[in-house]
């Protein structure tokens, strides 16, 4: 595997629907690396969601919770957006990182690009971000 510089990393290949492969400090029941999508970018911060293949109970928190169903996005995994098993996207949890956190986590253990999510997945991500009952108000004003 080729060690690439984050700066490079990133200048190359940050879009919206890009896949990354990385821990991060906002799971913290885990220490384990998960899939991240890039849903939107500014010049310093990106906004992520994070999918995870424990698809039960993730259903099984929105059911309870009376929130729409269209929150979850259910994602095969395919060559293009680099996924390992079926995945579910939870969109009630966006996730802001900024160029500094990334980095540092990179220099702690490397972010890997996986994929790219193509554009009808990203339309439905960010259309169940835009259904979350979660999600505050102003996070949302990035899709608009």
């Amino acid at each position: 595997m080729i060690d690439i510089p984050f700066d490079v990393l990133i200048q190359q290949t940050c879009e919206v629907g890009a896949v990354y492969y990385y821990k991060s400090d906002h799971l913290i029941n885990t220490d384990e690396s998960h899939y991240f999508v890039v849903l939107a970018k500014t010049d310093s911060t990106f906004h992520v969601v994070c999918a995870t293949t424990q698809i039960e109970k993730r259903k099984a928190f929105v059911t309870q919770r009376k929130i729409p169903l269209e929150t979850l996005v259910e994602i095969t995994p395919t060559k293009e957006n680099g996924l390992k098993k079926l995945s579910m996207v939870d969109c009630n949890r966006l996730f802001e990182e900024t160029l500094h956190s990334l980095k540092r986590k990179h220099e702690q253990q490397p972010i890997l690009l996986r994929g790219c999510m193509n554009k009808e997945t990203v339309a439905l991500l960010i259309n169940g971000v835009m259904a979350s009952p979660l999600v505050e108000r102003e996070k949302k004003r990035i899709f608009t």
